[in-house]
């Protein structure tokens, strides 16, 4: 099809072409909007109206020749990189301007609805740690039950993978160089004894223990490498994204609806079995674990988290446990 519109934007959401005007409201192409039911389904189409989502998909403001976009909890100028009010958050921020689009940096961060863009922060320092850690905690579990904005913190954690990859590719060769270096003095120390009357052995050791701390350095960036890539792979970590503006104002993550794994669902709500017969319901304490129950004697065997980790009894304490 033909192109009917194009629009170039620096940054901060200002277009590029601004000697030219925005189309007006009764100029620009329709698009059909959806009729839906009582449920939520679409049963066709009730009218058309004007499109006017623009910048990161946001809609336009036509309204008396302002050209401000609306985020849902604020209006947005791009001609002034500054919102039109302040941020209903910003006592969480204290050393930035209230009215500051993206903390003055929109690109390396994205604010969705005008609220927050810590969460993309999170989800960095989220997979750095869990790479760089090499899974030893459950940081992106934890970080995850504390955002507002799912879709910042799951960009973050693709972010923090990434930025892990090219860490662990340093560490891999800063390690190598050391490792050369170390080899190097102690060969010379050793080579350089009967000139020196011994006194060169004195390298020796120093550069031994250069080279196993380089070999460590370079075996441990390979292990952050391989870390990040799989992790980045299976997004893990990742939480389901909500589909609309009044789903991002929660603070709960939004889980899977289902257990994890190849499970058959049962009638009438009754949860899930599994390939041994055991029946998997959700937990009433924490919704995003799933309790496994043996059927022949009604009892709890198992507790797992919505990712199919093992909390009890095996797992990791939980600090809502008693």
């Amino acid at each position: 099809g033909s192109i009917r519109e194009r629009n170039d934007y620096y940054p901060f959401g200002l277009r590029t072409d601004q000697g030219r005007a925005y189309p007006a409201l009764s100029d620009r192409y329709t698009v059909k909007v959806p009729r839906l039911n009582t449920n939520g389904l679409q049963t066709g189409y009730r009218a058309t109206a004007p499109y006017t989502l623009q910048y990161n998909g946001k809609e336009l403001q036509l309204l008396a020749n302002t050209t401000l976009i609306d985020y849902g909890a604020r209006q947005y100028n791009p001609t002034l990189a500054r919102w039109t009010a302040q941020d209903p958050l910003s006592e969480k921020y204290y050393n930035f301007s209230p009215y500051a689009y993206c903390a003055g940096n929109p690109i390396n961060a994205v604010d969705i609805n005008g609220e927050d863009w810590w969460d993309i922060i999170k989800g960095i320092l989220a997979a750095v740690y869990d790479n760089v850690t090499l899974g030893l905690t459950d940081v992106r579990e934890i970080a995850g039950k504390n955002v507002i904005d799912s879709k910042d913190f799951n960009k973050g954690l693709t972010v923090g993978d990434a930025a892990s990859l090219a860490l662990g590719a340093i560490e891999i060769n800063s390690g190598a160089g050391l490792a050369a270096s170390g080899a190097a003095t102690a060969a010379v120390g050793v080579a350089a004894a009967p000139v020196t009357g011994g006194t060169s052995l004195v390298a020796a050791p120093v550069g031994v223990g250069e080279a196993a701390a380089g070999t460590a350095l370079a075996v441990h960036g390979g292990a952050v490498m391989m870390s990040a890539g799989k992790n980045l792979a299976d997004k893990k970590g990742h939480i389901k994204e909500p589909q609309n503006f009044e789903d991002t104002k929660s603070n709960d993550p939004q889980y899977s609806k289902e257990p994890p794994g190849s499970l058959t669902k049962l009638r009438n709500g009754q949860g899930w079995k599994d390939h041994n017969g055991n029946i998997w319901k959700k937990d009433m304490k924490h919704k995003d674990h799933y309790d496994v129950i043996n059927p022949k004697n009604n009892k709890k065997i198992r507790e797992v988290d919505f990712n199919g980790k093992e909390i009890w009894p095996n797992g990791p304490k939980n600090k809502n446990k008693k």
